[in-house]
């Protein structure tokens, strides 16, 4: 595995490894714009993702060789081999701890972080996002500068330049092979002795009046560089603010070469996870519109994280949490039509001595099943998600725990007497729950904490 690593760390210092990685995204654009294969291109933005990693480690080489066909195909067989060992390495690790359930977990995580991008559908990845940050707009806008429909715009305007950039050069190449192809017939008819080749080109573009146009198309693929297409240039204020936010540069990714016995693999922190797009003195290239469209939602938590410390932990995450209740009780009200559903329920109950009122977040009976509802939020951090699972257990615990201990409490409420109310937030009685009802109605009791993120 490690020799892998240092044959394609080899590759990325002798060669451009900005043509080298736009080369490949584009070979996954040309493709999907082929075969339509999308679901199919997510299992190799990861490579993306690990050539930009390994390539930002170190400053930008200073006399790169030419890229060559084999330079592609070597970094493919290089990484398919990388991909091969590093799952064998992490399966035997399974089997060495057979039926230990944390060893189990920690498989699938890896292998999840390594081969995928992408788990939900656009459409509802971008109505989350845009209704998680809905009641921060104001402070978005004040303090980073831009709104989260701002930033989800721009992702848009991305994805709408890269694929126009793109569609370009692949009918510049299309126009290319047919004016190779018509050129080659007619060429064995001609006598072109004591004739220059530009007097030839001339000569056949004559011919028909559609070649003229043709030529055009085929030439633009001389005049850019391979990564030209991948370059977001900013149409506004706006958008050079964000790409001030998401741009990194050749030599901010040192931290994915540690620790030294794991140095470079695929799972070690990076910076492209924050900052997809690579930053060359005033360009700014994309080459994985994948990354930054998936993490729409972290990138910006993180950036209103270090902007606002105290906002984003007594304002966003509150919010957040009532986001995924009301989406919850949403979805359960759809599943469950004929059910009872009901969200932010009040009750009282004595706590040393004291007389306190306390949320359940969603109440559901149906049939002989009452369902008690907490929905708490918080994004895994990378190292977990890698699996690391000294961070998942913590991060996991922390969550659900606090979920758990309050449903168990709403639980009690509900044993502790024949009937019991719950009210709303004016005290106004929401639901009752007589004792007959537990005792012959109810068979199942169901505790149901969901974790987004």
């Amino acid at each position: 595995m490690n020799e892998a690593i240092h044959k394609i760390e080899e590759i990325l210092s002798s060669f451009n490894p900005l043509e080298i990685i736009a080369q490949i995204s584009k070979h996954i654009a040309t493709s999907n714009l082929q075969e339509h294969a999308e679901s199919e291109d997510m299992l190799w933005y990861p490579l993306i993702e690990y050539l930009m990693s390994l390539a930002l480690t170190k400053p930008m080489p200073t006399s790169p060789k030419k890229i060559e066909n084999s330079t592609i195909d070597a970094i493919l067989k290089l990484w398919t081999q990388l991909k091969t060992n590093f799952s064998l390495y992490y399966i035997s690790e399974s089997v060495d701890k057979k039926g230990d359930k944390e060893a189990e977990i920690r498989f699938k995580l890896i292998l999840d972080y390594f081969s995928l991008r992408g788990k939900s559908y656009p459409p509802i990845l971008e109505k989350t996002f845009l209704e998680l940050f809905e009641p921060h707009e104001e402070h978005l806008i004040n303090t980073l500068g831009f709104s989260a429909k701002d930033f989800n715009d721009f992702i848009g305007y991305s994805k709408s330049a890269i694929t126009s950039s793109i569609n370009e050069e692949f009918e510049a190449l299309q126009s290319l092979e047919k004016l190779h192809s018509r050129f080659s017939k007619w060429i064995k008819g001609q006598n072109v002795q004591g004739e220059t080749p530009d007097n030839t080109m001339k000569r056949f573009i004559g011919t028909d009046p559609t070649l003229k146009s043709l030529q055009a198309k085929a030439n633009h693929l001389s005049k850019i560089r391979a990564y030209d297409g991948l370059e977001i240039q900013p149409q506004n204020k706006l958008h050079e603010k964000i790409l001030n936010y998401i741009s990194c540069s050749f030599g901010d990714n040192k931290a994915f070469l540690e620790p030294k016995k794991m140095r470079a693999w695929p799972t070690n922190d990076t910076i492209v996870s924050e900052c997809p797009v690579i930053s060359v003195e005033d360009e700014h290239y994309l080459f994985s519109y994948a990354t930054l469209a998936w993490n729409r939602i972290a990138i910006l938590e993180n950036l209103l994280q270090k902007s606002s410390p105290d906002y984003y932990q007594d304002r966003y995450r509150p919010t957040r949490d009532r986001y995924v209740e009301k989406t919850t009780i949403s979805l359960l009200r759809t599943l469950l039509p004929d059910a009872f559903i009901d969200d932010t329920l009040y009750y009282y109950i004595e706590e040393d001595g004291i007389r306190k009122r306390v949320e359940l977040d969603g109440l559901v009976l149906y049939d002989d099943c009452l369902l008690l509802i907490e929905a708490k939020a918080g994004m895994l951090p990378v190292p977990a998600r890698r699996g690391a699972m000294k961070g998942l257990k913590g991060k996991v615990k922390e969550i659900l725990k606090k979920g758990h201990s309050q449903a168990i409490r709403a639980l009690d409420y509900i044993m502790s007497s024949q009937k019991v109310d719950f009210v709303d937030e004016d005290d106004n009685v929401k639901v009752t729950i007589e004792g007959e009802e537990l005792s012959d109605k109810i068979r199942k009791i169901y505790d149901f904490e969901l974790l987004f993120g």
